[in-house]
């Protein structure tokens, strides 16, 4: 496990670079127990292909994107894994970035695999992707952290796994991209590798992507994401966060 995590160095980080690693936060059975639950999901559904360039609906809950396949309801339908969703160290780096009051809106399991190619760097602007941003070419002045997503990763983010390619920027910098979105590497980019029980914390407006996998299998993490308070939920928000918050304290001190 990971030596003894400072939450104020976190919060700092997210706030002066856009992003922190929380490196082996999860025990290897944690782990094991997470992918088990994504497994199972992901037999259920048997999709055709474990992503998609555009949003393959396969029912209210699965969505095959260019992320993976994304189970919204993971933890509803393998409630012995809620305790598992976050760990308190985490939560108080979080609010040390986004303050007390904070939210968590949307969590979600992804699953996918070598086929998977170099997708565009984005960010998560607004809770969802910057294609809006994207196609109208007009970029928001954000000067506050008003939301995060974190990444817990399932498996070693190496070379072969994939790497993850991240590119500084402060809070209240430029949202706009830096650089052409479509090539790589970025002048700049920072390479994480990480093993399995780690978890990525993003700023919304920071520029992020991940390689393609040199290995053959499946490569899952579990996502979350949470926002400022006075910040709007996007469009759509996990439902039955509030039936998790049930369960698990943890979940009910950052649930409305």
């Amino acid at each position: 496990m990971s030596a003894a995590i400072d939450p104020a160095k976190h919060a700092r980080e997210l706030l002066e670079q856009g992003f922190s690693v929380f490196e082996r936060v999860w025990s290897d059975a944690e782990v094991e127990r997470l992918r088990q639950a994504i497994g199972d999901c992901l037999a259920a559904t048997t999709p055709p292909r474990l992503w998609s360039e555009r949003d393959v609906r396969l029912g209210d809950s699965v969505v095959i994107n260019y992320t993976g396949v994304v189970f919204y309801r993971l933890l509803m339908e393998h409630p012995q894994i809620t305790e598992l969703l976050l760990k308190p160290s985490v939560v108080e780096s979080l609010r040390g970035a986004l303050g007390r009051d904070m939210r968590l809106e949307i969590v979600g399991g992804v699953a996918t695999d070598e086929t998977r190619p170099f997708f565009h760097w984005h960010t998560h602007i607004g809770g969802f992707d910057d294609g809006k941003y994207q196609s109208h070419g007009g970029w928001p002045a954000i000067t506050s952290a008003q939301r995060v997503t974190t990444l817990l990763y399932l498996d070693d983010i190496d070379d072969d796994g994939g790497l993850f390619l991240v590119y500084p920027r402060a809070v209240g910098d430029p949202t706009a991209p830096p650089q052409d979105p479509a090539a790589w590497p970025w002048q700049g980019q920072v390479e994480i590798r990480v093993p399995k029980g780690s978890l990525v914390a993003i700023e919304q407006c920071t520029w992020h992507t991940a390689l393609p996998m040199r290995r053959p299998g499946l490569r899952m993490f579990l996502g979350c994401s949470f926002r400022a308070e006075g910040v709007p939920p996007p469009a759509w928000v996990d439902p039955e966060l509030t039936e998790l918050a049930r369960r698990c304290p943890l979940i009910a001190s950052v649930v409305a």
